[in-house]
């Protein structure tokens, strides 16, 4: 028998618009997710029992199944977009009315975000609500003004790798970083993926990752595990000029790391290569290290902020030269910021 929940209960419904907050609020269509079962029963109800099993089953997709207790790998999901939007539009929901948890209310009002601090990453759960929602949820509650570094990591990378070697030849990378829009343009068309795919696949060559069809390959994931975008990637003439530039770089900036040999297989010692841990944590310090003046001056001008990585949302508008000019005296690096202004929804 085909379980069928009473829409007219009252209980029902708060219990249905619950899940359907959180799954507006963190889960995308074309995202997966890792959700824990802990996480499922907080927000679906007990999937032992009918609304809960029902819920989950409407609600989510699982796209990876493996999970270890052991390590706390959780399982994968997606949104069910047919059937999310139909409950949304049955019970009358709107962006507007999307809730969130007394606690991350309460940071919002004062200002006082908590942060857990990893890998030189300060984390809060508003930061993992997909960038759109956000916008709008975090506009309705004041914080109208998005400020984001422009190419943060290629352009912090870049400029410590000249401090080490003043003469450095970039100009592939550097070419990138001051066009990006079209090098991502002339990419996408001519490997036939998105804009977004060729803005994300160069970020992680920058980080360590490889083009590769590894089915357990993030960048074989961005580029939806489709084999002809793979070939297509490793031939293009400009994504093999840049991946050449940033192995000039790696190759300069593992100056910044102490040395460590390996014993080869052969008996040989050699240099250990830098993992794509280290690279990520160099860029990661070098974000820390300018997050920290922008939040500095923020505070001082009395504007509210939640930090986002490379950005930041704030309830004022700051003149993006200022930060700018605070971040180039202080540190040395130079930036660009780009920002906007959401309107209340």
């Amino acid at each position: 028998m085909n379980y069928e929940p009473n829409f007219n209960d009252p209980r029902v419904q708060r219990t249905i618009k619950k899940s359907l907050n959180y799954v507006a609020l963190y889960l995308k269509s074309n995202k997966t997710c890792w959700i824990s079962r802990n996480e499922i029963y907080r927000h679906f109800g007990n999937t032992s029992r009918p609304l809960g099993r029902w819920l989950k089953d409407q609600l989510l997709i699982v796209a990876d199944d493996y999970f270890n207790m052991n390590t706390g790998i959780c399982k994968k999901y997606c949104r069910n977009e047919v059937n999310f939007q139909q409950l949304y539009r049955q019970l009358g929901m709107k962006d507007s009315l999307l809730t969130l948890s007394p606690e991350l209310e309460q940071q919002l009002e004062t200002g006082d975000f908590e942060y857990t601090e990893k890998s030189n990453r300060s984390h809060n759960t508003l930061q993992y609500v997909p960038k759109q929602v956000r916008g709008r949820v975090l506009a309705n509650r004041g914080y109208q003004y998005h400020y984001d570094i422009e190419a943060a990591a290629p352009t912090l990378l870049i400029q410590r790798a000249h401090r080490l070697d003043p003469n450095l030849d970039l100009k592939h990378l550097e070419y990138y970083v001051n066009n990006r829009s079209q090098i991502r343009s002339v990419i996408a068309l001519e490997c036939n993926i998105k804009e977004t795919q060729v803005k994300t696949l160069i970020n992680a060559l920058l980080q360590g990752a490889y083009i590769t069809s590894w089915q357990g390959s993030k960048v074989f994931q961005e580029l939806d595990y489709n084999y002809n975008s793979v070939i297509n990637l490793k031939h293009n003439p400009t994504v093999q000029d840049i991946q050449q530039d940033i192995r000039h770089m790696w190759q300069v900036l593992k100056k910044e790391f102490p040395k460590e040999m390996i014993h080869c297989l052969r008996g040989q010692v050699r240099a250990k290569r830098l993992s794509a841990r280290d690279k990520s944590g160099l860029y990661r310090q070098l974000e820390a290290e300018v997050g920290e003046v922008i939040r500095r001056l923020l505070k001082k001008r009395k504007i509210k902020c939640l930090w986002i990585h490379d950005g930041w949302c704030s309830n004022g508008f700051i003149d993006p030269l200022d930060v700018e000019q605070e971040v180039r005296r202080t540190t040395g690096y130079s930036i660009k910021l780009e920002w906007n202004k959401y309107e209340d929804t």
